[in-house]
């Protein structure tokens, strides 16, 4: 079924077959890891939902959110493996479980306890980094240069307007992401597919957000990276100026539209 196919033109993922990202094996096929199938995730969702905040809040520089990004990108390939698909499912079962009996709430307080020990550990990366100047290592380094050499109309307009949408557009993958999970094509396969507008919204998103793991040693694919990380080193270049303005277009007119899509995409 669907897969992501890497962009020839460098502009980004796009939707395609023949290839994907990261896959997790249930049986006899492939899907593509979710940012919200990751362990890390609750932690990773929580440091999102902080930094948006401080964005709207205005209190925050440019810097400072270069190196937010870069220490939540580095949780996100700190993970050894996927949460496997059915774990990510009984965990969420359990949690609906939990919510409607709150007397069963020992499990669901020791792992709020996790959550608050790594979302502890974050912050402390991020203190003991946020005063140096990003370098190359950092992955929001390029996107950092673009910012700086707008003006500061449209620096505060991209971060403390645009940006902390298309946060909440990552963070709406948890919701609107396939019940079944986002299962890989095979070249010569005659599949179907059919995505939520909702969906390849918050996929674009988490992948402008650099959210997606890369390849590490339990992948079993040779599959294209989609997250933005190599586009953004080759900013500010004009080439890569054009079509990074394309794509915030894209989130401009998700944002005009009260950041509902709707309707699907057919993959055949």
């Amino acid at each position: 079924m669907a897969s992501w196919k890497k962009d020839p033109s460098g502009l980004g993922p796009r939707l395609g077959s023949g290839t994907g990202r990261d896959p997790q094996v249930d049986g006899a096929c492939q899907y593509v890891v979710l940012p919200s199938e990751l362990a890390c995730w609750p932690a990773v969702k929580e440091m999102l939902s902080e930094l948006q905040g401080r964005l709207i809040n205005e209190n925050i520089t440019d810097q400072e959110t270069a190196w937010f990004f870069h220490v939540i990108y580095s949780a996100v390939q700190r993970e050894e493996s996927p949460l496997v698909r059915s774990e990510a499912k009984a965990a969420k079962s359990a949690s609906a479980a939990t919510k409607r009996k709150p007397g069963t709430a020992a499990g669901q307080q020791s792992s709020e306890q996790s959550v608050r020990v790594e979302v502890q550990r974050l912050r402390s990366e991020l203190q003991a980094c946020v005063k140096k100047k990003p370098g190359q290592s950092c992955v929001w380094a390029g996107l950092l240069k673009y910012v700086k050499e707008l003006s500061k109309d449209d620096a505060d307009g991209f971060m403390y307007n645009l940006l902390p949408r298309v946060i909440e557009m990552a963070l709406g993958i948890e919701e609107s992401a396939p019940q079944g999970g986002l299962r890989l094509s095979h070249q010569q396969a005659g599949e179907e597919t059919k995505l939520s507008r909702q969906f390849v919204c918050s996929v674009v998103a988490c992948c402008f957000l650099c959210l997606f793991p890369e390849r590490k040693r339990w992948n079993r694919s040779k599959l294209n990276t989609f997250n933005f990380t190599t586009f953004f080193k080759h900013l500010p270049s004009p080439p890569q100026v054009g079509k990074l303005e394309c794509i915030l277009c894209y989130f401009e007119c998700v944002v005009k539209r009260g950041m509902e899509m709707s309707g699907d995409i057919v993959l055949s």
